[in-house]
This record gives C-alpha cells, sequence and structure tokens, in this order.
C-alpha cells in the first residue's frame, strides 16, 4: 500500500495533514486560553485593556493559531503542486498512449502494403511484431533497441564468410546467428535454415533475411535515424543486391 502525506487525488480538507495540523492547533490554542483566561482583566471594555489581552495574556494562543494557518498555507500549496504533477503526469501518459496507437497503426497500414511483409507475418499478430521490434515503447522510446544484436549477428556471420574454408561447426555458428536474428523480427513464416546444407544454402538464406531487414527498417529509416540502424541497412543492401559478400568484406 502506497502511503504519502500529500495525496494528489485528495480534496484539501480531506487529507489527514490537513486535518491533523488543524484540529491540533485549534484543540491546543483553546486549552492554552482556558489556562490563561482566568488571568485576564474583568473589564475589557477600553482600548487598553484589549490590547493587553490580545497581545500579552492570548499572546501564546494567537501565535499557535498563527502557526496553524502557517503549516495549512504550505501543506495548501504542496497539495497543488502534487495535483500538477499528477495532471502533468496523466497528461504524459496519454500523450504516450496516443503516440503508441498511432506508432502501432503506421506501422499495420505499412505491413499490409507491402506484400513481402505480408506474407513474412501471415502467422503473427502485428500487434505483437510491433511490440517486439519496438520492445522499449511503454517509455514512448521508438528506437530499434534489438539493432545492435543485429548487427552483432551480422558480424558473426561474416567472420565465418571470410574464411576460405567453412566446417559444420562454422555453419553451426551462421545457422545460429540467422535464426536469432528471424526471432528478433519475428519473420517466423521462414523455416529455419540448416548448417548441413552448406554454406550456399546459408548465404542464400542471408539474402533473403536481409532483404526482409531492408523493407522494415525502411520504415523507420530517415536523416534522423541512429547510426546503427543506418549501418545495419546498409549490410543488408548489399548482401540484398547479390554482391561478391566475401570480395565486400575484404574491402571494408
Amino acid at each position: 500500500m502506497k502511503l504519502t502525506i500529500i495525496d494528489p487525488e485528495l480534496n484539501l480538507h480531506q487529507l489527514p495533514a490537513f486535518i491533523i495540523t488543524a484540529f491540533s492547533g485549534i484543540i491546543l490554542a483553546a486549552i492554552l486560553t482556558a489556562q490563561v483566561w482566568p488571568l485576564a482583566p474583568q473589564v475589557i471594555s477600553d482600548y487598553t485593556t484589549i490590547n493587553y489581552v490580545a497581545f500579552e495574556i492570548l499572546k501564546l494562543p494567537c501565535a499557535i493559531i498563527a502557526v496553524t494557518l502557517s503549516l495549512l498555507i504550505i501543506i495548501g500549496t504542496m497539495h497543488r503542486s502534487a495535483q500538477t504533477v499528477r495532471q502533468i503526469k496523466i497528461a504524459t501518459k496519454q500523450n504516450d498512449i496516443s503516440n503508441y496507437y498511432k506508432h502501432l497503426d503506421e506501422f499495420r497500414t505499412y505491413v499490409l502494403a507491402n506484400e513481402k511483409l505480408i506474407k513474412a507475418y501471415e502467422n503473427n499478430s502485428i500487434k505483437r511484431i510491433h511490440d517486439k521490434i519496438w520492445a522499449n515503447y511503454l517509455n514512448n522510446n521508438y528506437n530499434i533497441e534489438i539493432i545492435s544484436e543485429i548487427q552483432d549477428k551480422y558480424e558473426n556471420i561474416f567472420n565465418v564468410i571470410i574464411q576460405e574454408e567453412h566446417t559444420l561447426q562454422d555453419c553451426e555458428e551462421w545457422e545460429d546467428s540467422l535464426n536469432r536474428m528471424i526471432e528478433l523480427f519475428c519473420f517466423d513464416h521462414y523455416k529455419s535454415p540448416k548448417a548441413i546444407d552448406g554454406p550456399n544454402h546459408l548465404s542464400n538464406y542471408t539474402r533473403d533475411i536481409s532483404k526482409l531487414f531492408i523493407v522494415v527498417l525502411s520504415f523507420e529509416l530517415d536523416v534522423k535515424s541512429e547510426i546503427k540502424l543506418k549501418q545495419v541497412n546498409k549490410i543488408a543492401a548489399h548482401i540484398a543486391s547479390k554482391g561478391d559478400i566475401k570480395t565486400w568484406l575484404r574491402a571494408k
């Protein structure tokens, strides 16, 4: 249970801090007044006697009332600030939700307008795909966080491709990297590549997956895109172009 002195969901007069402060000040002032009042002069008709009663005999109760009022003003100010913060949080959350559905709708429209993506995602929910690719959407962050891992997987594949000879173990590492890339972008429609089929099969498979990467990344790719996104898109574009990957790698 969350406890807070200033609860912005309550009205000011409902706050425990406000109630306790007000009643404590009033009760304490009343008790002190009852104790000192018998000392007051019996006749208070003239101006001097009233001043004497107010500023001498009742000085302490009046001071307590003044302090109580000051504390209540401070509590009221804090309560208004807490309510302002709460309203900002609510507005921010509503804005985040609005941005999320706007981004999701744009991605859905983009997917449904592309035959390759319709085929790649035919057994998947577009919302599930969106939420996996943009996993940090709850924080209104629409950077593709998994792009770093995609880049790492490409590097692993390149380390295998550039070798003169490809052992079964090398091809298995290549296969694992491809499977992870397929999983990250939800290309479940594609059957898992087999290392035993050899590097040519894996090269063709890498080229097909790269073509899909280009399509998906194009949804977010613009002049403001982060550097890693541009780098991965460039890598995928070269692989998809059917150029000689090994020659390109050695020239890098």
